[in-house]
């Protein structure tokens, strides 16, 4: 669960609380020690101090340093992202998406490493009541990635295969995406994998017309596979792998 909660933390602040333009915001910015305090960079970091600071809520310790210790290692979050700032900054972004991997995967062994000392340093809080917590985390985490994450990554990675014929309504393909994950999911969850099919099947005479353009149809399995692969590799880390249900 020590993990759950940074991994929450992270996701939230990377993701959800941090918007376009403020990402824009931070790229352009020049930051002085004067100006440090006000800049998007510093609110970012404030954002996910305060967010990974629920481990209080779950995590308690007698001895100060060990608090210490873990605000340290969260304290990295900010240091690893002026570096990724000053990198693309030097580069014009060229090795924008190369090093968007190390970025995250630094911040992933920072995340490891506290919720490492969470678990040897800390007693977990008993909570006197039924309900299962680690249930509601793990669906809460799954949703967020599914949605707010997966549509991220998804224009990280391939909004260059995007052709014309493919832009519909604003935001229209980012839902369409999140309630094809999240119908999966639960799919998945009840073990109802032959309705997976049809899911797809479905998706694809809503788009029989447009299917015929090559370019489309390309864009249209990248975007179908990808919510697949995305969707099953959820499904076994929070479902199977971490919190076995």
């Amino acid at each position: 669960m020590a993990f759950l909660i940074l991994i929450f933390a992270h996701l939230m602040a990377d993701f959800v609380f941090q918007s376009n333009e403020t990402i824009t915001l931070k790229q352009t910015e020049t930051i002085t020690f004067k100006s440090f305090w006000k800049s998007e960079l510093f609110k970012h970091a404030i954002i996910y101090l305060t967010l990974s600071s629920l481990f209080c809520l779950f995590y308690q310790s007698t001895d100060w340093l060990d608090y210490l210790y873990v605000f340290l290692i969260l304290l990295s979050h900010l240091v690893i992202d002026a570096i990724k700032l000053l990198i693309n900054k030097s580069t014009k972004n060229k090795w924008k998406w190369p090093i968007f991997i190390l970025d995250q995967a630094a911040h992933a062994g920072m995340i490891l490493w506290a919720g490492y000392l969470l678990l040897n340093r800390f007693q977990p809080v008993q909570f006197q009541t039924d309900l299962d917590s680690l249930t509601w985390i793990r669906y809460g985490i799954s949703v967020l990635i599914l949605t707010v994450i997966a549509n991220s990554l998804f224009k990280i990675l391939f909004s260059r295969f995007k052709t014309l014929d493919a832009a519909g309504s604003p935001n229209a393909g980012a839902i369409i995406g999140s309630m094809e994950r999240l119908l999966v999911l639960i799919l998945l969850i009840t073990n109802n994998l032959a309705v997976i099919g049809l899911v797809i099947a479905a998706k694809s005479l809503a788009r029989l017309e447009k299917l015929k353009d090559e370019k489309f149809t390309e864009y249209f399995m990248i975007g179908t596979f990808y919510s697949l692969i995305f969707t099953i590799l959820v499904y076994y880390l929070f479902f199977k792998l971490l919190l076995p249900a």
